[in-house]
């Protein structure tokens, strides 16, 4: 099993991992991804089991890959809302919509209560709520943001498995979180 390719650029190769990665989704979202093995998710991907040992040294290489990539575009995410000065309720807006974009991603960390995804999320806000709340001090700071934790991680997952990611409610949800954030000191005082 010594084929594992790394780092390959070319498009077919990159388009059969693409393929790969929707599988696994695919198999993760069910709560199957241990009864298909390598061969189930290679049926699925429409290719060789052999190729998937040019992408992954096992199932377990192929989910941390699959976690992975969210992870790097969580981390491109914070690093574009972090690096502009848009208001709280454009910043609310481009996160809602980049769940949305990976919202087959966020239905399996809701089905399997996952929530180490939706901390990722949060973390990106802390350092923009501490221009609005820094005056408050570190207790209070603190608190109001576990609240605001919970209620975006609520909205996501009534968004998400309710709505099955709505489009048309990604506004209405970044006005409440903006109102949230701006009036969540409020209801400490």
């Amino acid at each position: 099993m010594g084929r594992l390719l790394k780092n390959c650029n070319d498009q077919r190769f990159l388009r059969v991992q693409e393929r790969l990665f929707n599988a696994i989704g695919h198999f993760l979202k069910r709560n199957t991804i241990a009864s298909v093995g390598v061969t189930g998710l290679s049926s699925r991907a429409k290719i060789w089991d052999s190729t998937f040992y040019d992408h992954f040294r096992n199932m377990d290489d192929a989910i941390q890959k699959y976690n992975h990539r969210h992870d790097k575009a969580i981390t491109e995410l914070r690093d574009e809302v972090q690096g502009s000065q848009i208001s709280m309720e454009l910043t609310m807006l481009k996160i809602l919509r980049f769940i949305k974009k990976h919202k087959n991603y966020y239905g399996i960390c809701i089905n399997r209560q996952n929530l180490i995804p939706f901390f990722s999320i949060a973390k990106i806000f802390r350092p923009i709520f501490t221009q609005s709340w820094s005056n408050y001090g570190r207790e209070k700071f603190d608190l109001c943001f576990k609240i605001f934790c919970g209620e975006l991680f609520g909205v996501i997952c009534y968004w998400g498995c309710s709505e099955k990611f709505d489009d048309s409610k990604i506004q209405n949800y970044a006005n409440y979180l903006s109102y949230l954030v701006q009036n969540t000191t409020r209801r400490l005082s």
